[in-house]
């Protein structure tokens, strides 16, 4: 008689410590699965006996049947989720009943509140939802939703949904051995004898951590399966999206290997997957340029011609994967063509220069800025909003004479025109024309000061912070002026505490709004006075690093802003500032390096990373010039 043994399980409190910093401390036993994934000792022979009976005869005797099988519960899980496609719809229906029916429990007493709060109600939402609970699940810190997953991929009712739970634990890839070791047996604890087809994939990825040469044959065959199970019965037990992404699972998997061309091979299947929409295509030709599958891209757009001719970004996504490749004048133009695509649709080509500065591609992001100058008027908002964003990036490049004279021509149509000062202060809201005239001011500063002429850059710094005496940027270019006059160090130091004191205010304001709104349960105003809070954490903590004051208090309001914008590059290049004011260059370097990955081609931000490359540096060097006894003191 074949019996299904009990399965071991990781207590979860041991699991939410998956990370190689806690093996040194952490001793992993085993211990009885708990009450959502512990299995009865049940004849399988006996399943399929009443599973047979729910197509019986008798109303009788298919009531008794089913009456059985909800007592068995979840150890007849797998042979009911198989019988909702058997031949006899009674049967069939039936066992979709019993598998609605089904308790899971899908978080445990001991889960971390993370994982806790991501499953809440995981059973009531629709598949879209459960997806995105997957996906957040996936990004919790340190394998904290690793068990959550398997439980998804074990019992989760839709084929694709645990298929897609399996795909997001295959994305961890622990290196350690003690860390693969314990992964490994979490895993296969949790997905036991089960026959679906996304514990299949868990297995011999669990096989591909130990041995992965030896298992390439194994995922030719797994992933070309699923390709083709989507051509013939597709959105049944596979999607298109699921085939796609086991087949990159696997062309990733050969180019780790160095299996260069059947990786090609595997990657150009993709491309029979996609939807012949923008956001598909964008994803798959990303995904294509992230791999430096450059000649992939054309042959992408040469299927899709009709597509990328409709679409600039597709058109300089083809530009970008020609340029990287090296064929510059190829790519120029290509993207010459994307530029002259739609000129009389000004805020079209104003999203997609911003999508190029953030790829990196400052030039051409550049050349659809200016076409947008060149095509409008200056009292037209696309315009305004345009000449903004130029002349914010010609100054993160450092071209601060350009960047004054593209703020120049709106700031001297705002004097001629009240009206267009007025339609400035509606569309900008936080920026009002004042900051717009500050703004113009101080870049003009950056570029005599720039020139050593330091008579010519107070003059318009002076000029600046009487128009707009908020302008934190401009107060700390007066700090650092090399200046002798005390009046002016008074002056300066005054203005500086006022706007910390300002600053201090509007986030003791924010903080009772937040509490204000969570009492009248306004999500909204809660996240729109989340985000203020944050802003002037941020700016409070900028303006303190960069001239005086408490700096351990600078690094603390940096870190509350970034609670609430995690990874925001801006953030993290305040709080490298902040730890470089209080002498703590290890960390400055640490926290500017995750800005300039977050954010690699700002040139303020990696401007600064280098500064404090050459501060400690410095600082090296000065240890080393010192006799012995100095070097063992310091």
């Amino acid at each position: 008689m074949h019996r299904r043994m009990l399965r071991l399980l990781f207590p979860a409190t041991l699991c939410a410590a998956l990370s190689i910093d806690l093996f040194s401390s952490v001793f992993f036993h085993q211990q009885v699965a708990s009450a959502e994934t512990e299995t009865l000792e049940v004849d399988q022979s006996q399943i399929q006996t009443l599973i047979e009976g729910l197509g019986a005869a008798k109303y009788a005797e298919r009531k008794q049947a089913q009456a059985a099988l909800e007592k068995i519960g979840l150890a007849a899980f797998d042979d009911l989720l198989e019988a909702q496609n058997h031949d006899e719809i009674e049967i069939a229906l039936r066992a979709r009943y019993l598998v609605r029916r089904l308790q899971v429990r899908w978080y445990r007493d001991d889960d971390l509140p993370s994982v806790k709060e991501i499953l809440k109600n995981y059973e009531d939402q629709p598949p879209q939802e459960r997806r995105s609970r997957m996906e957040r699940l996936s990004r919790l810190p340190k394998h904290h939703g690793v068990e959550a997953l398997c439980r998804l991929v074990r019992f989760e009712t839709s084929e694709i949904l645990s298929k897609r739970a399996a795909l997001l634990v295959m994305e961890y890839d622990p290196k350690e051995e003690a860390v693969r070791d314990v992964f490994t047996r979490l895993v296969e604890s949790y997905i036991g004898k089960s026959r679906r087809q996304a514990a299949a994939w868990l297995r011999v990825y669990m096989s591909t951590l130990q041995d992965a040469e030896s298992m390439l044959a194994e995922w030719e065959r797994l992933s070309f399966e699923e390709y083709d199970s989507f051509g013939q019965a597709p959105d049944v037990e596979t999607s298109r999206t699921i085939a796609r992404d086991i087949l990159r699972w696997y062309a990733n998997l050969l180019r780790r290997l160095n299996r260069h061309e059947e990786a090609t091979e595997a990657i150009r299947l993709t491309i029979d997957l996609i939807e012949s929409t923008r956001t598909q295509l964008l994803g798959e030709v990303d995904w294509l340029i992230e791999r430096k599958a450059y000649v992939l891209v054309d042959e992408v757009a040469e299927r899709y011609a009709a597509e990328f001719n409709k679409d600039p970004r597709l058109i300089y996504r083809l530009a970008e994967a020609q340029q990287r490749r090296g064929d510059h004048a190829v790519a120029a133009e290509t993207a010459r063509r994307a530029l002259a695509f739609e000129p009389e649709q000004p805020l079209a080509h104003i999203e997609v220069a911003s999508e190029l500065q953030t790829r990196g591609f400052l030039n051409w992001a550049e050349n659809e800025y200016r076409q947008v100058l060149t095509s409008t008027e200056t009292r037209n908002v696309a315009n305004m909003f345009a000449r903004y964003s130029l002349w914010e990036m010609l100054h993160d490049l450092g071209r601060e004479l350009d960047a004054g004279e593209v703020s120049r021509v709106l700031v001297e149509l705002m004097d001629q025109e009240p009206a267009v000062e007025q339609e400035v202060n509606k569309q900008f809201r936080s920026l009002t024309a004042e900051a717009i005239r500050s703004r113009s001011l101080y870049l003009f500063s950056r570029h005599h000061a720039e020139l050593g002429e330091h008579a010519k850059e107070i003059e318009l710094l002076r000029e600046a912070i009487k128009i707009y005496p908020a302008d934190v940027d401009v107060l700390i270019a007066m700090y650092r002026v090399n200046q002798e006059d005390e009046e002016w160090k008074k002056d300066v130091r005054q203005r500086i505490a006022s706007n910390v004191a300002n600053y201090e205010k509007k986030i003791v304001e924010q903080q009772q709004e937040i509490i204000k709104e969570q009492r009248r349960g306004n999500s909204g105003r809660i996240e729109l006075s989340r985000r203020l809070l944050a802003t002037n954490k941020n700016q409070l903590a900028w303006l303190i690093s960069n001239t005086e004051g408490d700096f351990h208090r600078a690094i603390q309001m940096s870190h509350d802003s970034l609670v609430i914008r995690p990874n925001a590059p801006g953030y993290l290049d305040t709080l490298g500032r902040c730890y470089y004011a209080a002498g703590d260059l290890k960390n400055a370097i640490k926290y500017q390096s995750m800005a300039v990955a977050l954010e690699p081609h700002s040139g303020l931000i990696r401007r600064q990373l280098e500064f404090f490359h050459s501060e400690t540096k410095k600082l090296d060097e000065e240890v080393k010039g010192e006799d012995p006894e100095a070097k063992k003191a310091s």
